[in-house]
C-alpha cells in the first residue's frame, strides 16, 4: 500500500497496540476505496472515529443477498433499484471483519496444541502401566507369606473347601477369552493372572458390589450362600470348582460370575424378596456384560446358572432362561473352548475350559432334543473322550456322571441324525421300526451300564451326593429312550399301519420307569429343591407321556389295572410335587407342573379312575389355573403328538 508524505513519518515509528493510532493513519486514502473516501474520520477532539460508508460499498441489501443478485443503485444514498419497485426497506447488513490469515495460524495452534496433550496423556498412561507391572512383580514375592497367613485365619473361620486356595491353582490359573468372533483365544502369561484377594480388600469390594449397595443380600451372608451353592447345587451341574472358584478368587476375575452365584443361591434364603432382588441384580450385570467387550469362560458360566436357574416368569413370553442358555452356548462356540489349551495352562485351568465345553454340549444337545431344533455343538474329539477324561488329575467327583450324560445324549443324537433324513427319509419309510427300537434300546442301556461300573471305581466317601447324581443319571437314561420311543410312535401312528404291541409295551415300561425314579428315589432325597427346573418339567413331561399312553387310539392294548397303575403312579408324582411349600420366595415350579399334571388327569384318566382332585380344580381340566399353569398344561397336553 502506498503512502504519501505521512510514509516517512510512520517508516520509524514502533508499534504499540495498547497506543492511540497515530492521526495521519486516517487522513490517508487507500487505493481500495473508490475516490478519496476513508473508512475513518477524526472527531472534533481529534480522536478516530468510524465513518459510514456508502451503501454499494458495503455490499448487497438483505433481500438482494437473499436472492443472490446484485445490488443497483441509483443514488448512493437511496434504495436499491430491487427494492424501491418492490417497496421493501432496503437494509445493508455490516461485514464480519475476518482475518484469513488469522484464522488459519490460530486452528494451526490449537491442532498443535491438542498434539501434544495427547501425547503427554500416552506418556502418562504407559508410565503408569509399566509401573503397575513392576509394582506388582515386586509385591508378589514379598507378599506371598502376607496373604498365607490371611487366607490361613479366614480357612479357619469359613467354610472348608470354598475359600481355600489350591496349590496348583495359586501357582496359575490362566484361562481362555476372545475379544470378537473371528478370535478363538487369547494367551496369557500365568504370572500376570490375579490371585486371591486379601480379607480388606475383599470385604471392602464386595461392599461396593450393586448386590449388597441394592440390600439384596448382606455381605456376612456371602459365604454362606457360597457354601449352599457348593454344596447343593454345583455338586448337580459340575460347573465350577470350588478350588479354583473361591469367593475372593471368583470376585477378582468376574464380578459377573460372584453375582450370579450368589443371586442363584439367595433362592434358599429365609428372607422374603431377597432372591427376586439378586436375581434382578444379576441380570443388570448380565446386560452389562453382553455389551462389553471381553468374552471370557467365567461369562458362559455365568450365563449358564441364569439359564437353568432362572426364576420363574408370569408367562413364556417374559421367561429368558433359553436367552441365557443360548448367550452360553455362542460364547463356548466363539471362545473354542474344546481347542487343546497351550502347554504351560495349570491343569485346574485347563480343566476348567474342558467341563465348561462338556456343560454346555449337554445343554445345546438336551433343549435341541426337547424343541427339535438345529444342533449347533458337534461332536468332537474332546466329547468322544469322555471315557477318559473323567478319569484325569485335577477332576471333580460329578465329572463321571456329567461324562455319563453327554454319552447317553450321543446316543440320542445319532437316532435324530437318522431320522433327519441321513436315512430314513422324511416319512421314515425302508425302516424297520422294532429294530430300530431294539437297537437304540441296547445302545442306550449299554451306556449307561459302562458307566455304573466307572463310577463305582472312582466314588468317594466324602461325597455326599454321589447317590442322588447316580439316580439322576438313571431318570436320565429313562428320559431318553422316553424321547427316542415318542418318535418312533409319533411315526407309526402318522402311517397306515398301526403301533406294535412290542412298540406300544416299551413307551409304557420306559415311561413308569422314569416316573417311578422321581417318586421313588429322587424326591425323598430332599435335593430336588435344589436341582434346576429343567428337571422338574422332564418329570412332567415324562408323567404326561405315560397318561397319553391312554388315549382311546391305544384301547386294544390298555387294561384297566394298566391304566389304574398310570394313573396312581401320576396322582403319587403330583403328591410329591405338591409337598414342596411356597417359601419365601414365591411359588415353586414343582407347584405349577402338578396343577398342570393334574388337568392332565382329569382329561385321560377320568373314566373308571376314582381320583381325588387338588385344591382349586374341577371338572374342567384346566378351571383354577393361572396363566402360567395354563401354559404349561399347553404344552405337556401338545408334547407328545401321538394322542
Amino acid at each position: 500500500m502506498n503512502f504519501s508524505s505521512g510514509e516517512a513519518t510512520t517508516s520509524g515509528m514502533s508499534f504499540d497496540p495498547f497506543a492511540p493510532v497515530p492521526q495521519q493513519l486516517y487522513t490517508q486514502p487507500t487505493h481500495d476505496m473508490p475516490g478519496d473516501i476513508s473508512p475513518y474520520d477524526a472527531s472534533d477532539d481529534g480522536s478516530p472515529r468510524r465513518t459510514k460508508l456508502p451503501r454499494h460499498a458495503r455490499g448487497a441489501c438483505r433481500r438482494c443477498k437473499k436472492l443472490k443478485m446484485k445490488c443497483e443503485y441509483t443514488d448512493e444514498s437511496g434504495p436499491c433499484t430491487r427494492c424501491r419497485t418492490n417497496e421493501h426497506a432496503c437494509e445493508v447488513e455490516p461485514r464480519k471483519h475476518t482475518s484469513q490469515k488469522n484464522a488459519r495460524s490460530a486452528l494451526l495452534r490449537q491442532v498443535q496444541r491438542k498434539d501434544a496433550l495427547i501425547a503427554s496423556l500416552l506418556r502418562h498412561v504407559y508410565s503408569t502401566m509399566a509401573a503397575g507391572q513392576q509394582m506388582g512383580a515386586e509385591e508378589r514375592g514379598h507378599r506371598d507369606d502376607e496373604d498365607e497367613s490371611m487366607q490361613a485365619d479366614d480357612e479357619q473361620q469359613g467354610p472348608v473347601g470354598l475359600t481355600a486356595t489350591h496349590p496348583e491353582s495359586a501357582a496359575s490359573s490362566s484361562r481362555s477369552s476372545a475379544t470378537g468372533h473371528d478370535a478363538s483365544s487369547v494367551k496369557r502369561d500365568p504370572s500376570t493372572l490375579p490371585a486371591p484377594m486379601p480379607a480388606s480388600a475383599y470385604k471392602q469390594a464386595c461392599s461396593q458390589l450393586d448386590l449388597v449397595r441394592s440390600g439384596a443380600v448382606g455381605v456376612d451372608e456371602i459365604e454362606s450362600l457360597f457354601s449352599i451353592f457348593f454344596s447343593h447345587i454345583n455338586a448337580q451341574i459340575s460347573l465350577l470348582d470350588p478350588a479354583l472358584h473361591a469367593p475372593r478368587q471368583m470376585l477378582h476375575r468376574c464380578p459377573f460370575l460372584f453375582t450370579t452365584v450368589c443371586a442363584v443361591a439367595a433362592k434358599h434364603l429365609p428372607r422374603p424378596g431377597a432372591y427376586s432382588q439378586a436375581m434382578a441384580c444379576a441380570r443388570r450385570a448380565a446386560a452389562e456384560a453382553l455389551i462389553s467387550n471381553r468374552k471370557t469362560v467365567e461369562m458362559c458360566q455365568a450365563y449358564i446358572l441364569l439359564g437353568e436357574f432362572a426364576p420363574l416368569a408370569p408367562t413364556w413370553e417374559e421367561d429368558r432362561s433359553s436367552l441365557f442358555r443360548g448367550l452360553a452356548i455362542r460364547l463356548a462356540l466363539d471362545l473354542d473352548l474344546s481347542h487343546p489349551p497351550e502347554p504351560d495352562l495349570a491343569p485346574l485351568e485347563k480343566r476348567n475350559l474342558q467341563r465348561t465345553w462338556f456343560v454346555c454340549a449337554w445343554l445345546d444337545w438336551m433343549s435341541a432334543m426337547q424343541s427339535g431344533r438345529t444342533i449347533s455343538f458337534p461332536d468332537d474329539a474332546l466329547l468322544r473322550s469322555s471315557s477318559t477324561w473323567f478319569a484325569q488329575s485335577a477332576g471333580m467327583p460329578s465329572d463321571a456322571h456329567l461324562c455319563a450324560s453327554v454319552d447317553l445324549l450321543r446316543v440320542v443324537r445319532r437316532f435324530a441324525d437318522l431320522f433327519s433324513g441321513a436315512g430314513a427319509g422324511d416319512d421314515g419309510g425302508g425302516v424297520n421300526v422294532d429294530a430300530m427300537i431294539r437297537v437304540y434300546d441296547e445302545a442306550v442301556t449299554s451306556v449307561l451300564d459302562e458307566w455304573r461300573r466307572r463310577i463305582q471305581r472312582v466314588r468317594t466317601a466324602t461325597d455326599p451326593m454321589f447317590s442322588f447324581r447316580t439316580h439322576v443319571l438313571v431318570f436320565l437314561y429313562h428320559y431318553c429312550k422316553l424321547r427316542m420311543l415318542s418318535v418312533i410312535l409319533e411315526r407309526s401312528v402318522q402311517s397306515t399301519e398301526p403301533a406294535s404291541e412290542a412298540c406300544y409295551l416299551r413307551c409304557w415300561h420306559t415311561g413308569l420307569a422314569a416316573v417311578t425314579e422321581i417318586v421313588d428315589e429322587i424326591a425323598p432325597s430332599g435335593n430336588m429343591q435344589f436341582s434346576p427346573d429343567q428337571l422338574v418339567k422332564y418329570t412332567a413331561l415324562a408323567a404326561a407321556f405315560t397318561l397319553k399312553l391312554l388315549a382311546p387310539r391305544f384301547a386294544a392294548y390298555v387294561s384297566p389295572s394298566t391304566k389304574h397303575v398310570a394313573v396312581e403312579l401320576v396322582e403319587r408324582l403330583v403328591g410329591v410335587l405338591e409337598a414342596d411349600s411356597p417359601g419365601p420366595q414365591g411359588p415353586l415350579a414343582s407347584q405349577l407342573y402338578a396343577q398342570a399334571l393334574r388337568g392332565l388327569l382329569l382329561q385321560y384318566g377320568r373314566e373308571g379312575i376314582s381320583m381325588s382332585p387338588g385344591p382349586g380344580t374341577t371338572n374342567d381340566s384346566v378351571a383354577g389355573l393361572n396363566t402360567m399353569e395354563k401354559q404349561l398344561f399347553s404344552v405337556l397336553d401338545a408334547s407328545i403328538a401321538f394322542a
